[in-house]
């Protein structure tokens, strides 16, 4: 599966339906209070198989659609900044 079919199953899976890129990408910036921009055009592109995502992008993907995008074991996992943090101790 490539990874525009892998963004656009997960999109569905969020939202129960299909949405559209200037929604999404949206829905991303305000999921990160302004950190993360993206225009509706490089979402587009990215739903459509015309371009791939950057890795930190990927990583916001994965985050804000709770789910893997990359399965090719190529590239490591997306980790959120706090998974580094040890366990607290007993």
């Amino acid at each position: 599966m490539t990874f525009d079919q892998r963004l656009r199953l997960a999109v569905k899976a969020k939202y129960k339906r299909q949405v559209s890129a200037a929604r999404l990408a949206r829905d991303l910036h305000h999921s990160t209070q302004g950190a993360f921009c993206v225009s509706s055009e490089a979402v587009r592109k990215w739903l459509c198989g015309q371009s791939k995502p950057r890795f930190d992008a990927i990583c916001v993907l994965e985050s804000f659609l709770g789910c893997r995008l990359l399965s090719d074991g190529l590239v490591p996992a997306c980790r959120s900044p706090d998974s580094d943090s040890p366990s607290p101790s007993k």
